[in-house]
């Protein structure tokens, strides 16, 4: 079930700091696939007590700084499907 942009904060607030996502981003910026003109998507996961599985939207196009689009809770199901894919990011923290 797709949260908002807020309840995903506040989610990560209590459970986790939100800065957790930001350094998962930087750490696979460089090994994200380039596509010119596509927007892409990969599956993360926050661990902890209470595991964090999302999916993240970005571009990164030839010549470019990788731009991260969209963050959006997913189920550990699709997180499943991701990996299947060879379409994860790895949380180096």
């Amino acid at each position: 079930m797709p949260m908002t942009s807020n309840s995903v904060t506040r989610q990560l607030d209590f459970d986790y700091p939100s800065t957790r996502i930001n350094p998962t981003e930087i750490d696979n910026a460089d090994s994200l696939p380039k596509e010119d003109g596509w927007i892409q998507e990969a599956g993360c996961v926050l661990k902890g007590p209470y595991p964090f599985f999302f999916m993240i939207r970005f571009l990164h196009e030839y010549g470019s700084t990788p731009l991260f689009l969209e963050i959006e809770e997913i189920y550990c199901d699709e997180y499943l499907d991701f990996i299947l894919e060879d379409k994860i990011l790895i949380d180096l923290t």
